[in-house]
């Protein structure tokens, strides 16, 4: 069986201010992807993914602080400090996402 080596990413997205003088930036979420087709299919469940921007990472995570309720919901919980600095950093180097 041929074993596909998963990759991991931030995704973000952004607006602009009620003032439309700066652009707010938001994390969409870290996705596990096999494929720039696979990575658009999961972004898409919750937001336009042409809207987005991604960023392979190495390492970070996502910590719960809270239980998990019944529907899968996490109600409190923190991305790890090499994530946050990753999402905040102007100059980085983010790519958008695509179908291909």
């Amino acid at each position: 069986m041929k074993q596909v080596k998963s990759q991991v990413a931030i995704v973000r997205s952004s607006f602009f201010d009620g003032s439309k003088e700066k652009r707010v930036y938001y994390l969409v979420g870290i996705f596990a992807f096999t494929s720039m087709r696979n990575l658009y299919s999961l972004v898409d469940e919750e937001v336009d993914p042409f809207q987005c921007e991604y960023k392979e990472i190495d390492s970070g995570g996502f910590c719960v602080q809270d239980t998990i309720d019944e529907d899968g919901f996490i109600h409190q919980g923190y991305l790890t400090s090499s994530i946050s600095m990753m999402h905040e950093v102007e100059g980085t180097d983010w790519k958008e996402i695509s179908y291909d």
